[in-house]
């Protein structure tokens, strides 16, 4: 995560400095666009696959049952919702964002979306089937290349808000089809993936409601900054929000360990003892990060120009907000557990 965490600052720190706020905020607004969407398109699948194929873990047949839906629902879902972005762009642009020089991204976002609900595919998996060196290497492999990518345009002279939205998109279609030909590619031949769908129906209505809060809460930040002021001053809380990037990534980083874990319980007891040390190591974590991260800030705001000097008054706020979401994320993750074998125990009842 650490290394994963300092490419990708690398990436978009040199992309603030080299694009200027005005552009570097049309990239982030798209991408944030991205982010946000796929998380609610997922449907929770995304949940779902590290719930259940850790329970079906001595029947290789159900947990490609489990796969295979996953990303039938991905695929289908990405496909829709590309369309639409791509057919509604322009009014999106201007009556959600009140940006129409977005409206040539938008399209790519949709693609985007696409594109990012076959990544997180790849990461689930290699996280349920506790592959976790396979894990982090697709995504440090993706943000390493994603990084030669934009070092080679900039050289080319070719490094602009489209050109770096494309980089975006492809990367992690490229990190999808790697861990494809690796991992799973034989779940096409599994049969009655749909009887599946009662297990998704426990447990996703309420993951897909979390994630609908907790989306618009992180991201209607953004949106509304874009909407008040010019992509410039969005260029500037983008930059301050990526200095605090790294607290959620380990945030993923520590999820990746315990979610499987708190789905292997099937006692409350063991998820509160478990869910004990969570907490403590995720707290101290949070601390120790938030404070180092201050020195490094200074640096990157200087780093980045005199664009970005006033993006303190954001930093701030942020870096707490997300210490906060680190000290704290993981307690979430036991009560979804707790909830969807309370529900399993009901229904078998």
């Amino acid at each position: 995560t650490g290394i994963n965490g300092a490419l990708g600052a690398t990436f978009y720190f040199l992309l603030a400095r080299w694009l200027g706020s005005f552009e570097y905020g049309a990239f982030s607004l798209v991408t944030t666009v991205v982010a946000g969407v796929a998380s609610i398109v997922d449907l929770g699948c995304d949940q779902a696959i590290v719930r259940f194929v850790p329970r079906y873990k001595k029947n290789p047949i159900a947990q490609n049952q489990i796969m295979k839906l996953a990303l039938e629902i991905k695929i289908i879902m990405g496909i829709a919702t590309a369309a639409i972005l791509t057919l509604f762009a322009r009014p999106l642009s201007l009556w959600v964002f009140n940006q129409s020089t977005l409206s040539h991204l938008l399209p790519l976002a949709g693609l985007g979306v696409l594109a990012q609900l076959l990544f997180t595919y790849s990461t689930s998996v290699s996280q349920a089937l506790e592959k976790f060196r396979w894990w982090s290497g697709v995504l440090i492999g993706t943000n390493l290349t994603r990084l030669i990518v934009i070092l080679t345009l900039f050289g080319m002279g070719v490094l602009t808000s489209e050109s770096t939205v494309i980089t975006y998109i492809l990367t992690p279609t490229l990190g999808f089809a790697v861990t494809w030909l690796v991992t799973n590619r034989h779940i096409w031949q599994v049969k009655g993936e749909w009887k599946r769908v009662k297990d998704f129906w426990q447990f996703n209505p309420g993951v897909v409601a979390f994630t609908i809060v907790a989306v618009v809460s992180s991201k209607v930040d953004t949106i509304l900054t874009a909407r008040l002021i010019d992509l410039s001053a969005v260029g500037i809380y983008a930059l301050a929000n990526q200095v605090t990037a790294i607290l959620p990534q380990l945030t993923v980083a520590i999820g990746a360990v315990t979610s499987p874990k708190f789905s292997s319980f099937s006692s409350s007891g063991a998820n509160l003892s478990y869910t004990t040390k969570a907490l403590l190591l995720s707290m101290a974590l949070a601390i120790v990060t938030a404070l180092g991260l201050i020195p490094i800030a200074w640096i990157v705001i200087h780093f980045s120009g005199p664009d970005y000097f006033s993006a303190w008054g954001p930093l701030i706020p942020l870096l707490v907000a997300m210490m906060m979401f680190l000290a704290t994320a993981h307690f979430e993750t036991a009560l979804f557990i707790i909830q969807a074998v309370r529900n399993s125990f009901s229904i078998w009842e």
